[in-house]
């Protein structure tokens, strides 16, 4: 894939991939850039993340990594799946946040949004255990949208990220 004027990177996006992952899809248009995209979704669901829309870049290897990401590696948890699954978390929603209009075409506040659907018991990698396994590589590049677990990804990342990584964005 990658030649000899390319720059490798490898990105890893921690949160699901649905139809968009935010602004890390910057990264898979810049010119002159392979992309290993290691895309970490807890949820098992098939066609949830999909990894169709990347099969026409010649620059872009994506793939699923099915783990959710937290401090500590071996962490069971219990996960909330929301009514709209793309605010699901570990953590419920916050009841700050009820009455706030998201501005999104499928709910009315941020309470509907985040209204819990099931949960299932899930067990977190930590990204230092599983770049020390070597089942994905040490990342250059992290974007983060897992619903307020972000400190715990990074913290149990810090090895991994000090070596490597070039770039953090992430949702708050």
């Amino acid at each position: 894939m990658s030649s000899e004027n390319h720059v490798k990177l490898n990105v890893f996006h921690i949160g699901g991939g649905d139809e968009d992952i935010g602004p890390t899809n910057v990264l898979l248009k810049l010119e002159g850039v392979d992309v290993d995209l290691y895309i970490f979704e807890i949820i098992d669901d098939d066609g949830y993340t999909t990894l169709d829309r990347f099969k026409n870049r010649p620059n872009v290897s994506a793939n699923i990594v099915p783990y959710g990401v937290g401090e500590i590696d071996g962490e069971v948890v219990n996960f909330r799946v929301n009514k709209h699954s793309l605010s699901s978390s570990v953590l419920p929603g916050s009841s700050l946040t009820g009455h706030n209009n998201p501005d999104y075409d499928w709910c009315d506040d941020w309470a509907e949004n985040t209204a819990l659907d099931t949960t299932f018991e899930a067990t977190l990698r930590s990204i230092d255990a599983l770049v020390a396994s070597g089942e994905v590589p040490s990342p250059d590049f992290l974007s983060m949208d897992i619903q307020g677990l972000e400190l715990a990804a990074m913290r149990g990342g810090s090895s991994a990220l000090a070596q490597t990584v070039l770039g953090i964005v992430t949702e708050s």
